[in-house]
């Protein structure tokens, strides 16, 4: 059980993006952005595709009821 903790951040490390970007006027102009332990970070290339945005967006809203 000791090996899979190593990997693991408690609760506190990980809200600490969160918090930053919810109370810091540093993070004030960060908007859309992809954020991994305080540094902004590229997401991946699936993630800019528009055509994959908008059928997942067709879905959820389907699959959710909104019109």
């Amino acid at each position: 059980m000791a090996l899979p903790k190593l990997f693991m951040t408690s609760p506190d490390q990980g809200a600490e993006t969160i918090v930053y970007l919810a109370s810091s006027t540093d993070a004030k102009g960060l908007n859309g952005e992809y954020l991994e332990k305080l540094k902004v970070k590229k997401s991946s290339d699936e993630s800019y595709n528009e055509e994959i945005s908008q059928r997942l967006w067709d879905v959820s809203a389907k699959l959710t009821r909104l019109s």
